[in-house]
C-alpha cells in the first residue's frame, strides 16, 4: 500500500519510528529484488562467452551447428543433427537413420505452425533459430567456398579476421528420410514461416548462397544465434 501511494508528510510523522524503519526496510529490499530480476534477464545472454559466436551484421551466430536438442557439436567442422522444422528431434546426419531417442521411424507428415515455437527449438538457452531476414543478411556479407576447412566441404563467412564455418552436411529429404549426398550442399533451416508445407532456410553450394524454401518435414541442419 505504502510502496504504490503517495504517502502523506502527516502520515510519516505520525508512524512510530520502528514502524518507519519496517517500511523503509521493504522499500529497500523491494528496489533490490527490482534491480536483481533485471540484472538476471539481461545475464542469460552476456553468459554466453564471446568465443562462442561470430558478429555478422549485428547478428551473433554460434559457431557450431546444434547436436542432440540443447546441445552443441564439439568442433566447427562437425554436422551435427538434422531436424524437421518447429519439431524438437535429432536426427543423424550419417545412415543408419536414427534419433536422438533411438528412434528408427520417420515422420513424413508436414509440421505445423506459422512459426517454430520456443519449446520446439533444439537451440541451447540463450539461443534461437534464425530469421529469414537473418540469413538474407549473413548472405549478403559475403562468403567463400572451401574443400577442406580440417578435412570439411563448406562455406565461411567472414567479420575481419573472425570466420563462420558452415558445413556442407546436405539433408534428409522429407517423404522417406533418406539422405541425400554430403559434402556439396549445405541446407539450414530458418525459423521463418513461407506457407503451410514449406518454410525459409539457407542454402549454399560451392558456386552460391541463397535463401530459398523446402518441404517442413525435410531434415535440415541448425545454426543458432544470440536471443
Amino acid at each position: 500500500m505504502f510502496l504504490c501511494g503517495v504517502i502523506k508528510k502527516e502520515t510519516i510523522m505520525a508512524l512510530p519510528i520502528k514502524k518507519l524503519k519496517i517500511i523503509v526496510l521493504i522499500i529497500i529490499l523491494a528496489s533490490l529484488a527490482f534491480v536483481s530480476c533485471k540484472k538476471d534477464k539481461k545475464d542469460e545472454k552476456s553468459k554466453i562467452p564471446s568465443s562462442e559466436w561470430v558478429s555478422i551484421q549485428g547478428v551473433k551466430w554460434a559457431i557450431r551447428n546444434v547436436d542432440s536438442p540443447g546441445t552443441f557439436v564439439l568442433k566447427p567442422k562437425d554436422a551435427g543433427m538434422f531436424y524437421q522444422w518447429n519439431r524438437k528431434i535429432g536426427w543423424s546426419s550419417k545412415d543408419p537413420l536414427v534419433n536422438n531417442d533411438g528412434g528408427t521411424t520417420w515422420d513424413d507428415n508436414i509440421p505445423t505452425g506459422s512459426s517454430w515455437v520456443n519449446a520446439n527449438s533444439p537451440c541451447p538457452p540463450g539461443w534461437r533459430l534464425p530469421t529469414k531476414t537473418e540469413f538474407e543478411s549473413l548472405v549478403s556479407s559475403g562468403s567463400t567456398w572451401t574443400d577442406d576447412y580440417d578435412g570439411v566441404s563448406g562455406r565461411i563467412f567472414r567479420n575481419g579476421d573472425q570466420e563462420l564455418f558452415f558445413p556442407a552436411a546436405n539433408f534428409r529429404y522429407g517423404g522417406n528420410g533418406s539422405l541425400s549426398s554430403s559434402g556439396y550442399f549445405g541446407y539450414y533451416w530458418s525459423g521463418s514461416y513461407f506457407n503451410s508445407g514449406n518454410a525459409s532456410y539457407l542454402s549454399f553450394s560451392s558456386s552460391s548462397a541463397n535463401i530459398p524454401y523446402i518441404v517442413r518435414s525435410a531434415g535440415l541442419s541448425v545454426r543458432c544465434v544470440v536471443e
